[in-house]
């Protein structure tokens, strides 16, 4: 391996150190390096070579890096709190804080970088938790050497497609997740800054979370500069505050806001603006596709007051994965398929007896109907039967009088007389 023909962007060798990357497409001479930031091919530790780098927070630059013993790529962080340290790379490779006062501070937190790192080396069996393989002090600073993740962050997956993901993608993704971070808060850790930016995506599937232990607790006393360092939208309001109670409730609400953005496609409003006026619409308004036992609890999650959170991962798991009102996730170990499922064998007995009632309904309404119909002959009849008889007692009273009156008989008698007297005349 020719170190000079790595290429600093993905170290991957090219054949020749000026020509573009075949593999990634970099043109080393339109490589623009911020001041602050290590140079390329600058060697920490005798042995970890640096390339570009590839991310940057509030506390640390990552860089891109290649293990020359194990000619293996690497992901090299550096402790640079922004706010706190800097550096002129034409002068020093070395961090100094910016004052007398932030000193102490930034001494601080370097020790506690290094001493999270040594934690997190203990949860290098979690899947989900970037490994670390290293970590040393040099330039003043701290140093934590991790696996190279080659994937895409979620917040340029989500850039990709359309700006949100489906529920059931969602929640599916981020189960195992939730697992890790559960495991991780048993050993007092808080990772602190979780959002879109550092969750990622590997290319085989795997899901990795980065910078974890971020935002630490040394920053959060000074009260300096700590719009810079938090991310709003993903952060819970006691980190806004220098005293403020940080737990595993504060990632719940971080993780919370982050399944929110995916869902919904829209960032959370910042939790202290909600404190103030609660504008935080509703998933189910934004996604309809969300199990309302899934939106509750991840409402519920972003609360805005601490104690009314879940209070742990574990909480949050069960809410969204254990609750009967949740069927949107297949179960871990589903029944057989020869077996028929008890939900699906009530549908098709509630869907029967729907409709022997309506049948029940039918035959009944007809039947109404039919004695309604009778009712209605059976009176007509007797009107019927009423009129004919008051028609013939009418009748049989005129006949009656007909006979017994003599005015009618003479002038019958009359006309037939002069009948006769006409004929005659003829």
């Amino acid at each position: 391996m020719k170190i000079e023909n790595l290429c600093i962007h993905c170290m991957q060798e090219k054949n020749n150190a000026s020509e573009i990357c075949t593999f990634c497409g970099f043109d080393p001479k339109t490589a623009e390096i911020p001041p602050y930031h290590l140079q390329p091919f600058s060697i920490l530790a005798g042995k970890y070579l640096l390339g570009m780098a590839i991310g940057e927070g509030g506390f640390g630059i990552t860089y891109i890096g290649m293990d020359l013993n194990l000619e293996m790529r690497v992901a090299i962080k550096e402790y640079y709190p922004n706010g706190c340290a800097t550096r002129n790379r034409s002068e020093s490779n070395t961090v100094i804080s910016y004052s007398s006062s932030m000193h102490d501070i930034f001494e601080e937190g370097r020790e506690k970088f290094i001493n999270e790192a040594r934690l997190l080396a203990k949860c290098n069996n979690l899947p989900e938790i970037v490994s670390v393989k290293d970590f040393f002090k040099e330039n003043h600073t701290a140093y934590i050497v991790m696996e190279y993740i080659d994937g895409i962050t979620l917040k340029s997956y989500l850039k990709q497609n359309g700006g949100k993901l489906s529920a059931q993608k969602t929640l599916q993704m981020m189960q195992p997740v939730i697992h890790s971070l559960a495991k991780v808060h048993d050993m007092n850790l808080i990772h602190r800054d979780i959002s879109p930016d550092n969750i990622m995506l590997c290319k085989d599937g795997s899901i990795k979370i980065l910078d974890f232990g971020g935002a630490r607790d040394y920053i959060f006393s000074t009260g300096k500069s700590m719009s810079i360092m938090l991310k709003p939208g993903y952060t819970p309001e006691e980190q806004y505050r220098t005293h403020g109670n940080q737990g595993p409730w504060t990632d719940v609400y971080a993780l919370c806001a982050t399944m929110y953005r995916c869902i919904t496609g829209t960032i959370p409003p910042e939790s202290l603006e909600r404190a103030y006026h609660e504008n935080l619409q509703p998933v189910r308004e934004l996604a309809s596709d969300c199990p309302p036992a899934a939106a509750y609890a991840i409402e519920k999650g972003m609360s805005i007051h601490t104690e009314d959170r879940f209070q742990s991962m574990q909480e949050l798991y069960s809410a969204l994965y254990e609750s009967e009102n949740f069927t949107e996730i297949p179960k871990p170990a589903p029944k057989p398929a020869s077996v028929p499922s008890e939900s699906g064998n009530t549908k098709k007995k509630k869907s029967k007896k729907k409709k022997k009632y309506r049948g029940l309904k039918v035959i009944l309404i007809l039947c109404i109907l039919v004695i309604i119909f009778m009712w209605v002959m059976y009176l007509t009849q007797d009107q019927t039967i009423s009129i004919n008889i008051s028609a013939q007692n009418e009748t049989s009273d005129f006949i009656e009088n007909y006979n017994e009156s003599p005015e009618i008989t003479v002038a019958a008698d009359t006309a037939e007389v002069d009948t006769e007297e006409d004929m005659n005349i003829i």
